[in-house]
């Protein structure tokens, strides 16, 4: 591919144009995960039902934030609520402003209220502690806000400071703009890792080589691929996320594993040429007619076990698999072309080529072990015979553990119990009703001039007031906690109430649509429940689903207008992600298997040979997910990543140690006990290194704030220790037992040496 030293400067020129291009690129990146939907799956039925509720009444992203002593007595309520409502810039990020304060004011005055302090009460819970007066403030967040995250809550921030006595330390807050708030700046706190993570990759990586010459050469190829990883982010308009900060530490770390692989294949040329100078040959030829194709296959390999990722249904999973694969192929190129020119024009500098005491040399590789006695043979075949039965015997086991795997979606589960947010919650939660909420959409016909609302508004009352009564509800909230229904008894004094109720509400229907406890069409008029239920009800909450959209059809059918109903909110989304989640895992690991397998297939040019190489690159998967399943170990969208991740990288190490087997029973026509042991000797230590600078690269990110980005790291890193534990032992054991007859080359000379008395 090299063939001259002219050659590899064009390449590292052409290079440094690219990379400047990318560096451009890669600086105008910026940390937005946006919207907290695009953490949860999207193209569900649930969602479909969701979109309809956002088309009534917006979305319902609000943020609730309270103190301790925020009662309606601190001063402090009303400078910060005049300060929100009187902002130009509030005005437009936020649509309302509620305390309880407020609510009382504009409410405790109409003609279908209830007094002042009967309304209090109603709103405990909700804009009230149901133990003190400590009141809340819940902000309707516009779309511009929606969008602008960031930018919301900073000014949110700085109108909090502006409040005299009121730190925004001490302000309590929750919902879920303020959470994609969070995720953004551990974002942004997940990029100081970076560097930390490149430093102890490099420093593994030289620690692996112990040659300076081709750590540097590995270092520029590594940090060539990750910028242009990052560039490709920019270059297709994506925003920064949690996820995505891991992109370019995983291909940098991936890229030095290839490239660790390649000095193997290089100083084992040089090594052969100080042996046998009269045929000596180019060793960068040589390292590339070596391993051009096994680091070629495992890129596709592991590119191929991520893309199946972006068959998922959460947005910010699909990105993280777009953008690896495209880094990924594009690291390709730069361990294909770069390294080796890197190594060209260092070699033609320096004159004397590098050695290393650390990679296993040439000389090592024609020593091949001495042949196998009959005994060593019997003993060798028990050994990998055991282990082959019991890594079958395991396989039902923990395919029955990854049955119990239980997936978490709850938005303060990305961070830490000591972070901000989740002790916000816990405060909140304690207070006022929780943030996990079920909404219950409620629609009579006809028009709004002709409509009879209070006879809805008490029919609404009924309905509320069964689904109140479900143990798992805490609090009920809609417009029946605010409004005073004249009794149903048809006298001529309370038929004037009804109606002066009735156009009371008529005349007030748009406040309430603006409030968004109502809304309406042409033709039907809609009215919104809202129900609270304690967080330990998130395992349950498919069952508790159910039981609300079954209690709420029955009720409805007994009801004077039959009206029409529908169950909706952003937990339901989650209770649909969970389970969605584990799919979407099983599925994406599955055509992953499939996909990658013809490719292993085609290395070892047979198909049952592919399949039985295939065993010890699922087991990994299944023996960490399993025994996860089996310990009850809750697993979120960073863990559901690294089954496909896990899989593409665990290939990598069998493909080189495939080759390699096949090399020494077809050339050094050795038994396949000797070609094992061989194998195993020659390839143990580039294995170990890979996972050695992989983990190193990536274990950093255990300290990082978002709590997916922590599990990703570990996951990975456990993966990677048992995908090595793996190709040392149960694909050695393949290759000595029965089975790996089906690895045998045609080859003569191997078929003569069957006849030996070692041969296995």
């Amino acid at each position: 591919m090299l063939q001259s030293l002219r050659i590899s400067k064009y390449i590292l020129a052409i290079s440094g144009v690219l990379l400047a291009v990318a560096a451009y690129f890669a600086l105008q990146l910026r940390a937005d995960s946006g919207d907290i939907h695009k953490w949860l799956p999207e193209r569900t039925e649930q969602n479909k039902i969701y979109d309809r509720f956002v088309d009534l009444f917006g979305h319902d992203d609000e943020l609730i934030l309270s103190w301790p002593g925020c009662t309606l007595e601190d001063r402090r309520l009303d400078e910060l609520t005049d300060r929100l409502t009187t902002c130009e810039k509030c005005t437009k990020l936020f649509e309302a402003v509620n305390s309880g304060r407020s609510i009382l004011d504009e409410t405790s005055d109409k003609e279908f209220s209830f007094p002042r302090e009967q309304l209090k009460q109603r709103l405990q819970g909700v804009f009230f502690d149901r133990n003190s007066d400590t009141t809340a403030m819940i902000l309707q967040v516009s779309a511009v806000g929606k969008k602008n995250a960031r930018e919301s809550i900073n000014e949110l921030h700085r109108q909090i400071e502006l409040v005299d006595g009121l730190a925004f330390n001490e302000v309590k807050i929750g919902g879920n703009l303020y959470t994609a708030h969070q995720i953004n700046n551990a974002t942004y706190s997940a990029l100081k890792f970076s560097l930390p993570a490149v430093i102890l990759a490099v420093l593994a990586t030289f620690f692996c080589l112990r040659c300076p010459m081709l750590t540097f050469a590995s270092l520029i190829t590594a940090g060539c691929s990750g910028l242009v990883s990052l560039a490709l982010i920019a270059i297709f308009g994506s925003d920064f996320n949690g996820l995505l900060v891991i992109t370019p530490v995983l291909i940098m770390v991936l890229a030095l594993s290839a490239t660790v692989h390649l000095s193997c294949y290089y100083t084992r040329a040089l090594d052969a040429n100080k042996r046998d100078p009269d045929s000596a040959s180019d060793p960068i030829r040589t390292m590339l007619a070596s391993g051009r194709r096994p680091c070629t296959l495992a890129v596709i390999t592991t590119a191929l076990g991520i893309i199946m990722l972006s068959t998922s249904h959460i947005h910010a999973v699909r990105l993280f698999s777009v953008y690896t694969t495209m880094g990924l192929i594009a690291s390709l190129a730069f361990v294909l072309l770069v390294f080796p020119s890197i190594l060209r024009i260092m070699a033609a500098r320096f004159a004397t080529p590098p050695t290393t005491t650390s990679v296993p040399s040439a000389a090592d590789h024609s020593s091949s072990p001495a042949p196998a006695s009959a005994n060593h043979s019997r003993f060798a075949q028990l050994v990998a015979a055991t282990i082959v039965v019991v890594s079958l015997a395991l396989l039902p086991v923990l395919g029955a553990g990854i049955g119990k795997i239980k997936t978490a979606l709850q938005p303060e589960k990305m961070f830490s119990t000591q972070s901000k947010l989740a002790q916000d919650s816990k405060w909140l939660v304690d207070k006022f009703s929780s943030a996990e909420s079920v909404e219950v959409i409620v629609r009579f016909d006809g028009e709004l001039a002709d409509a009879n609302l209070v006879d809805q508004v008490r029919q609404l009352g009924a309905m509320q007031a069964k689904l109140g009564r479900l143990p798992e509800v805490t609090t009920t909230f809609s417009i029946v906690n605010v409004c005073k229904m004249p009794s149903g008894v048809q006298t001529a004094s309370l038929h004037v109430q009804e109606k002066l109720t009735n156009e009371a509400l008529i005349a007030d229907f748009a406040r309430l649509e603006a409030r968004r406890v109502a809304a309406r069409t042409e033709d039907a008029i809609y009215w919104r429940i809202r129900l609270h239920f304690e967080p330990e009800q998130h395992d349950s909450l498919p069952t508790f689903l159910t039981t609300i959209t079954r209690k709420a059809e029955e009720t409805a059918a007994t009801l004077p207008g039959r009206p029409e109903t529908f169950v909706t909110g952003v937990w339901p989304l989650i209770a649909t992600g969970r389970h969605q989640m584990f799919t979407e895992m099983t599925r994406s690991f599955v055509l992953a298997f499939v996909v990658i397998t013809p490719l292993v297939m085609l290395l070892v040019r047979g198909f049952f040979a592919g399949l039985i190489a295939m065993l010890p690159n699922v087991l990994p998967a299944l023996a960490f997910f399993g025994t996860i399943g089996w310990l009850g170990i809750e697993i979120d969208v960073g863990t559901i990543l690294t089954a496909c991740v896990g899989l593409g990288i665990a290939v990598d190490d069998t493909l080189h140690f495939l080759q390699e087997y096949m090399r020494n029973r077809c050339h050094e026509k050795s038994c396949r006990i000797n070609s094992m042991l061989t194998t195993v000797k020659h390839c143990f230590r580039p294995m170990a290194y890979t996972t050695l600078i992989c983990s190193a690269g990536l274990i950093v990110f255990v300290f990082s704030e978002f709590v997916p980005a922590q599990n990703f790291a570990v996951a990975i890193c456990v993966l990677l220790l048992l995908a090595l534990t793996a190709d040392i032992l149960v694909l050695p054991a393949l290759l000595v037992s029965p089975l790996g007859r089906f690895f045998e080359p045609n080859n003569s000379s191997v078929a003569a040496s069957k006849n030996q008395p070692s041969t296995v």
